[in-house]
């Protein structure tokens, strides 16, 4: 054997091993999840409690990401990076305010363009009435007004100059700390590396947002843990609260699938809304190795969900092995109801069984074909009746922002497959 194909051998070898530490402790919590009635409290105390176990998996997941996955040449923290760039300065966030702002505009215009037809129906022979456009240059002027005023609000909540306030959740090593462009803070259950805060983020209690904003000109003079009330050695103590409003990126990469219940994912979503000051930005990286079309409805259903929290949807990306998304707060205040159940649409296929989808860590010659329920009756009829009513609930859509992951043949192909099975 060359020396080439005896060390790809141990490297193949290596990362099976350190997958399966990954993998074998998802699989623990779901099925602890499971057999506790679906319990998430409980299983969730326990979990917390098994320090070697956590420390396996942080080591684990270290080793993966700085020795398998980072030699890639597109990594899910680039993808991250050049997203958040782009929209703090980039002038990202104007573009998509002024979207925003137009579409509004139509709305208002449409709107109050039926209401005058409609009056004007009822006492007018229609027959002689000459319709009425909507003046195009009132249009437009009222858009650059609105988005001035809205221009005028973001520079006092997000200004873009200075380094852009970011939280990783779920850090493991805070591989933010290396982009000048972040003044980043990384929490994580249990820490690889001494720069990471120690926090449970389902227990983390929110504060009262700062009076004196850290988003002041003295931003990169005072650190931010300082403005936070943070002591500035992460190993020191846990973090167990964080002011309200005080960041403008939170990233959740590869987390909300490591919660066993859909409730977490949920909670963790909300928590981050409360977190982010308005327009912030929630980036979600989830891991999937299939085709974009494959796990479309779960994209679908997790846009619906964050969309009640008050989110928009501003890019996804569909990389050979995780889809990559990033939300806008659009909305400041939380609703104070929420749609039955909702907390359900972020659901993951192992929340049915794990009976697939359970090798995402694995490169593509290592993986298994994945074929639902083929040795699971019981698990093939749940994700079926799930998918089908979720592409019944909506039409999958097919705006400019998902035009880079999916193309209309392949979710009619999905769609397809899903009523064939």
């Amino acid at each position: 054997m060359e020396e080439s194909d005896k060390y790809s051998s141990i490297l193949k070898e290596q990362h099976q091993k350190l997958s399966a530490v990954i993998k074998g402790l998802h699989r623990q919590l779901r099925r602890a999840y499971r057999e506790n009635n679906g319990d998430h409290e409980v299983v969730w105390e326990r979990h917390i409690q098994d320090l070697a176990s956590l420390q396996d998996y942080a080591e684990a997941m270290y080793c993966l990401a700085t020795q398998h996955w980072a030699v890639h040449p597109d990594t899910r923290i680039q993808w991250c990076r050049q997203v958040a760039v782009e929209y703090f300065i980039g002038g990202g966030i104007y573009r998509a305010l002024e979207k925003d702002m137009k579409r509004k505009m139509r709305h208002s215009l449409s709107k109050a363009a039926n209401q005058k037809a409609s009056e004007e129906f009822s006492h007018t022979d229609l027959t002689k009435q000459t319709p009425e456009e909507p003046s195009t240059q009132y249009n437009e002027i009222e858009i650059k007004k609105k988005l001035e005023e809205a221009k005028q609000n973001v520079q006092v909540n997000i200004p873009v100059k200075g380094r852009v306030r970011l939280l990783d959740v779920g850090s493991c090593y805070n591989p933010f700390l290396e982009c000048p462009e972040f003044e980043s803070i990384g929490v994580d259950l249990s820490p690889a590396t001494q720069s990471v805060y120690q926090c449970d983020f389902l227990k983390l209690e929110l504060i009262p947002s700062l009076a004196h904003s850290p988003s002041s000109d003295d931003l990169d003079l005072v650190p931010l843990t300082s403005k936070l009330g943070l002591t500035p050695e992460p190993t020191a103590s846990p973090m167990t609260q964080l002011p309200r409003a005080s960041f403008q990126v939170v990233v959740f990469s590869l987390l909300l699938e490591y919660l066993p219940a859909s409730v977490q994912r949920w909670a963790c979503c909300v928590k981050a809304h409360s977190l982010l000051v308005p327009h912030g930005l929630l980036l979600i990286v989830t891991p999937d190795s299939n085709s974009a079309c494959r796990n479309a409805p779960m994209m679908k259903s997790w846009r619906e969900a964050l969309e009640h929290l008050g989110f928009q949807r501003w890019k996804y990306h569909k990389m050979e092995h995780v889809h990559c998304m990033a939300f806008r707060k659009v909305r400041d205040e939380l609703p104070e109801h929420f749609p039955e159940s909702v907390e359900k649409l972020l659901y993951i296929p192992q929340d049915f069984s794990d009976a697939c989808y359970d090798d995402d860590h694995l490169p593509a010659s290592e993986r298994r074909s994945h074929s639902l329920g083929v040795n699971d009756p019981k698990h093939d009829a749940e994700l079926e009746t799930f998918l089908l009513s979720s592409l019944r609930r909506e039409s999958i859509d097919l705006d400019s922002d998902l035009s880079s992951g999916l193309q209309l043949a392949e979710i009619k192909s999905c769609q397809d497959q899903v009523k064939q099975k």
